[in-house]
């Protein structure tokens, strides 16, 4: 029967262990790193049990001995579990590039811990924000309010437009990349902005779904709608409630046979604007399925643009 160890179990027998068994060790910080706090110095300095302790919680890199708090796989091990384990490190580990960009990646927090000179790469910074966007909010303020290093940093992450300089949110320039890199990052962008058609189809066209961000006038514009739809259908969800049942009432008449019958299963309802070689994946209570209907996208948006009086191109 194997029993689980806990720190609070270990405190009063941890003086105890100066001759335990090893593998009693091992089961101690296997059910909680943590445990390693209560083990015998000899413990603490074993290369194995201290692996197996940051596996399980790389915040017990705290209780190792001195030399293995310096051994760079431990702590690459380590602040891959949990990024602020990297404040346990030796200076030299902490101006590491590779276990610095780990521990980022894994809390946007610890760049607090990384070492100054790494923390004054521009390079560095740039390459972070682009695994982990919440370091965006650990960056000086000087850099969030400068813009030709904004501008790399949302061509490198768009949803890092959320932690810049106000003014900044508010430059076309600089909303533009972000957009064309993640379309999400449209509903960080400053309220005029999001009413820009120019905008918004660049967001759309990168994500479907950042329709949702755009301004509402913008959502009940048929003309833009119109255009939306031809470059990513699924926006048809975002679109004014007025105007989702007409491009809805139009799907469903393209999508009808001479005899009256829907064609098919049409899925998601959507489905009949995308084009002949494009298939989407649907989540289903059955699981995931690809989009099924008739493809007829020409047909349907000429449809909408007759019942919306809209002049052909």
């Amino acid at each position: 029967m194997s029993v689980h160890v806990t720190p609070a179990l270990l405190g009063p027998v941890g003086g105890q262990l100066q001759r335990a068994d090893w593998r009693f060790a091992l089961s101690a910080v296997a059910g909680d790193g943590l445990a390693l706090k209560h083990l015998p110095p000899e413990h603490q300095a074993n290369s194995e049990i201290v692996a197996k302790a940051v596996r399980q919680n790389g915040m017990a890199l705290a209780f190792a001995a001195a030399p293995l708090r310096g051994d760079r796989p431990l702590v690459l091990r380590a602040v891959a579990q949990n990024g602020d384990a990297l404040q346990f490190a030796p200076p030299e580990l902490r101006a590491d590039r590779a276990v610095a960009l780990e521990a980022v990646a894994r809390s946007g927090n610890s760049l607090r811990f990384v070492h100054r000179s790494l923390c004054a790469d521009e390079d560095f910074l740039l390459e972070a924000i682009a695994r982990n966007t919440r370091v965006v909010w650990q960056l000086p303020q000087q850099l969030c309010d400068d813009a030709e290093f904004v501008l790399r940093l949302v061509q490198n992450n768009g949803l890092a437009l959320q932690g810049v300089a106000v003014r900044l949110r508010s430059d076309r320039d600089i909303v533009l990349a972000a957009v064309a890199q993640n379309g999400h990052a449209l509903q960080f962008a400053a309220d005029d902005l999001r009413s820009d058609p120019e905008i918004v189809l660049r967001a759309v066209a990168q994500h479907g779904h950042a329709f949702q961000y755009a301004s509402h006038d913008l959502r009940n514009d048929e003309e833009l709608v119109l255009a939306v739809l031809s470059v990513s259908p699924e926006a048809r969800s975002h679109a004014s409630e007025k105007l989702r049942r007409d491009i809805d009432e139009v799907l469903v008449k393209v999508s009808t046979n001479d005899e009256g019958a829907r064609v098919g299963l049409i899925a998601p309802s959507w489905s009949p604007l995308l084009e002949k070689d494009r298939q989407v994946m649907m989540q289903t209570h059955f699981g995931q399925h690809v989009s099924t209907g008739p493809s007829c996208p020409d047909l349907a948006l000429a449809a909408l643009r007759q019942k919306w009086g809209l002049l052909s191109n």
